[in-house]
């Protein structure tokens, strides 16, 4: 509840069709707004039926969506910048001699599409391919990781990884300590999320930090100011991400 407003949130982790009827639940509960939490909930980005059922509760309440967008009346989104984090980061490593650079990622949520963009832009302008080979999808856990990376390591030559979650980047950590690769000499490192896995691992892992809290906070904020004075506010928020320098990446 904010401000003796019901509002109801709903986190991601489901099934298309578990979504459709977990927000189809909430709605029934008569609230005064709905809030989506995470990227999956903005669909895969090539079809957009697969948020029609978004719209379509908005057309009953405010739907305010944190880390994800969405087209539509009624439907507020917060959400990382996380293009041009990736942009930067791939940059970075391109200035610092890396040029083959993996990128490891476990979804296709909106989320994932902008950090991909992100790194394939930043090689298109600086005048490098985009080679399929280096683009490697995982799970987002550490020990699988680890085990594909030195399942595949033969058919992989890379200098560099790009990691969309942190517990990625900590497997190819783990990789690179089983192969005797030096980190960030042979192998520069960075991951995503700036989660306690970055602190916690060893060498200490570059990540992005891309903000869960600014993005709550403007949230929040435009969802009072809504329910409580009926006027229009943003529709969408995008917040600046920061690249949390640490032990794998010299940059």
């Amino acid at each position: 509840m904010v401000m003796g407003y019901d509002c109801i949130l709903g986190c991601s982790g489901f099934k298309q069709e578990e979504k459709e009827n977990y927000v189809k639940l909430l709605l029934s509960k008569k609230i005064d707004t709905l809030v989506l939490v995470g990227s999956t909930y903005a669909g895969n980005g090539r079809d957009e039926s697969d948020t029609d059922y978004i719209r379509e509760a908005a057309e009953q309440t405010p739907v305010f969506m944190i880390n994800a967008k969405v087209s539509g009346d009624n439907i507020y989104c917060t959400y990382a910048d996380d293009f041009q984090a990736t942009y930067e980061v791939t940059k970075a490593f391109l200035r610092r001699g890396k040029e083959k650079i993996l990128f490891m990622y476990d979804s296709d949520s909106f989320s994932a599409k902008q950090k991909m963009s992100g790194y394939e832009a930043a090689l298109q302008d600086a005048g490098y391919p985009i080679r399929g080979d280096l683009k490697f999808k995982t799970k987002n856990e550490i020990e699988y990781t680890k085990n594909m990376l030195l399942e595949y390591n033969r058919a992989l030559d890379f200098d560099s990884v790009l990691a969309t979650e942190d517990g990625i980047a900590i497997g190819a950590i783990k990789y690179a300590k089983i192969k005797g690769l030096a980190i960030p000499e042979d192998l520069a490192i960075a991951g995503y999320n700036n989660s306690i896995l970055a602190i916690s691992s060893e060498p200490e892992l570059t990540s992005v930090d891309s903000k869960l809290k600014v993005m709550c906070t403007k949230t929040v904020e435009r969802m009072v100011t809504l329910l409580e004075n009926e006027t229009q506010i943003e529709k969408n928020i995008c917040v600046p991400c920061e690249i949390v320098r640490r032990c794998t990446t010299d940059f």
